[in-house]
């Protein structure tokens, strides 16, 4: 086998790259060529690709789709489109625990130019993470940073509960008063054309729904906004599903999705705060949840985060871990000790805090 890195993505092959996404074990839109090469072009610097591939007998078997960016300091190699990723692997066809070894034999050898490596959302039944866990080398090398779930719903599999969701007595209240009360109207939109006029409002509404909250709007960055307008510009048609939940004129809420596959994702939703009383936000999801049961959609898939409202929607649960990969022991222990010492001091001091805690 031969392996080597590639710097640039346009020189990948698209066909080629797909043909790996679709033999793969995690197969999304967030490991195809189109997906990534958007990544690449908003938040990749112009000589950060660092793409491995390998080759068998001139048949190309596995990309490792990375690229080099700076962090705090540190040279960090990081799935290409793993900060927008709900799911991220190595894609290979075959020979996989052959190939695993490969590639990580090579990165070490060429650890000089790398200080970490980040792999974020690895699907725990991906046998990639199993690797990183099992692997002699890694173990003493690597840290699990986190562990993340992803809800999602078996729209086919238990009819009964699928017409329950579909069906919650309050939502539809909500929906039966806008109906009642103005001109209600969804859009569901698949054409870059039509999407492209409604970019500009969604980014202004997702900025005001999370204003003054501990958690705002990705699109204060500009960078963010530019990645989503890549998407639409580049994706195939009919991978983009932007929805549009209008009352008497005015855009309540907005969605915007992909469908891949047999599966709608869940992707970055927005309401009116104006209309909070009216729950936008859960019409709008029993809009997309009723849509994908009419096109025939297998799974609604809510992607990675712990919100609450997800759990009252699904009935299957995906794992992800990320893990931090350090290029030598050193730097794994000035990153490990102190969160150790952290933790342990943090235990010392529980016992202490809940003494001094009971009324005297």
């Amino acid at each position: 086998m031969d392996i080597y890195v590639e710097e640039n993505i346009d020189r990948m092959d698209q066909d080629q790259w797909n043909a790996l996404v679709q033999k793969n074990a995690v197969n999304t839109i967030f490991q195809t060529y189109a997906f990534n090469r958007a990544a690449q072009e908003v938040y990749g610097r112009k000589d950060g690709s660092f793409i491995v591939c390998v080759k068998d007998g001139g048949e190309l078997i596995a990309i490792f789709p990375l690229m080099l960016s700076e962090l705090r300091g540190k040279r960090v190699l990081q799935f290409i489109a793993g900060e927008r990723s709900d799911y991220g692997d190595i894609l290979c066809s075959q020979r996989r625990e052959e190939v695993l070894e490969l590639i990580w034999q090579y990165l070490f050898s060429r650890r000089k130019e790398w200080d970490e490596i980040h792999l974020s959302n690895l699907p725990l039944e991906a046998s990639f993470a199993t690797y990183i866990s099992k692997n002699e080398i890694l173990k003493r090398l690597s840290l699990r940073s986190s562990q993340d779930e992803a809800a999602y719903v078996r729209l086919k599999e238990d009819e009964a509960y699928t017409k329950s969701i579909l069906n919650k007595k309050r939502v539809n209240t909500y929906r039966h008063s806008l109906q009642k009360n103005g001109s209600y109207k969804v859009l569901h939109l698949t054409d870059p054309q039509d999407i492209q006029p409604y970019l500009e409002d969604f980014f202004s509404q997702h900025i005001k729904r999370w204003q003054g909250t501990a958690y705002p709007s990705l699109f204060h960055d500009e960078k963010n906004k530019q990645f989503y307008r890549r998407l639409v510009q580049t994706l195939p048609k009919g991978w983009i599903t932007f929805t549009i939940l209008q009352w008497d004129n005015q855009a309540l809420a907005y969605h915007f999705g992909f469908t891949y596959g047999k599966t709608f994702i869940w992707y970055k939703p927005s309401y009116n705060v104006a209309f909070l009383k009216s729950s936008p936000g859960q019409v709008l999801l029993q809009e997309l949840l009723e849509y994908a049961c009419a096109k025939d959609f297998d799974e609604f898939d809510f992607g990675v985060g712990k919100e609450a409202f997800k759990y009252r929607f699904s009935n299957k649960i995906r794992r992800n871990n990320s893990f931090k990969v350090f290029s030598s022991r050193s730097g794994y222990l000035l990153h490990y000790v102190p969160l150790a010492l952290q933790w342990r001091w943090g235990k010392c001091l529980s016992p202490l805090e809940k003494f001094f805690a009971k009324p005297i």
